[in-house]
């Protein structure tokens, strides 16, 4: 039977530091304050439980669960997934849609359309055509373990299923990129490198295509900060699930 792993406060605590509005100003965080139509599926269960009855996902079931394809097995604490439920339902309120939010504050393609437009026609050919950003609410993982998500305008080839599940060619370029950007510039070994994409089902955000990447205790020095670069307070976001890292 898999442990318990301890459960540390990394609770995305740097999410106060973007735009739109602050976890830290939302009222804690009874489920009160989340609209009804938040609370759907795995949340609306996962979002009554006490963090203490949460696994925080190790590296090899991670392994296991994006090998096999399940996952609608991810999750967040249940905590952090009350944070976040409450921070959505505000944006939404805001913004219109979380979509809106990515575009106008985090990605920087918005509001004019013209920004969204790529300059690019295949994946990754232009460098203005997606963008490497950590995820402001991560899965509960194990500390240490970074996750990433690369958004880009053009979107990726899926096969004709409805699943939304990619093309053996996108499949291959996407690996190609996650070789070169995170494998390679960072000097990991392949075996502490993840990505996977969600299927139709699992998309929270569905009108802006992506993907995301984990790295399991990537080295800690500025290769890391110069990839992810264009987003905002990196050093911190990683500090709050990686004790290795100092600000």
């Amino acid at each position: 039977m898999e442990e318990k792993a301890e459960i540390r406060e990394i609770s995305a605590p740097y999410i106060e530091d973007s735009k739109g509005p602050s976890v830290s100003a939302a009222p804690e965080l009874s489920l009160e304050n989340i609209p009804k139509n938040l609370l759907a599926g795995n949340d609306a269960v996962n979002a009554l439980r006490p963090d203490s009855d949460f696994v925080r996902y190790s590296w090899d079931r991670l392994n296991d669960i994006i090998r096999t394809n399940q996952l609608g097995l991810l999750g967040r604490v249940p905590s952090d997934l009350r944070k976040y439920l409450v921070w959505k339902a505000g944006v939404i309120e805001k913004y219109g849609k979380i979509s809106n939010f990515l575009l106008w504050e985090r990605l920087h393609w918005g509001p004019d359309e013209n920004l969204l437009e790529p300059k690019g026609t295949r994946l990754f050919e232009c460098k203005s055509d997606y963008k490497i950003l950590m995820n402001d609410f991560p899965y509960g993982f194990e500390e240490g373990i970074i996750h990433i998500v690369v958004w880009t305008k053009i979107s990726v080839p899926k096969l004709d299923s409805g699943l939304a599940d990619i093309t053996p060619e996108a499949r291959q370029t996407i690996q190609h990129f996650v070789d070169s950007t995170f494998k390679e510039a960072l000097s990991m070994d392949s075996s502490d490198i993840l990505w996977f994409k969600n299927w139709a089902a699992l998309m929270s955000i569905r009108d802006l295509d992506h993907f995301h990447v984990l790295l399991n205790k990537p080295p800690v020095d500025d290769r890391l900060l110069n990839i992810l670069s264009e987003d905002d307070n990196v050093k911190q976001k990683w500090a709050a699930i990686d004790s290795r890292v100092k600000v």
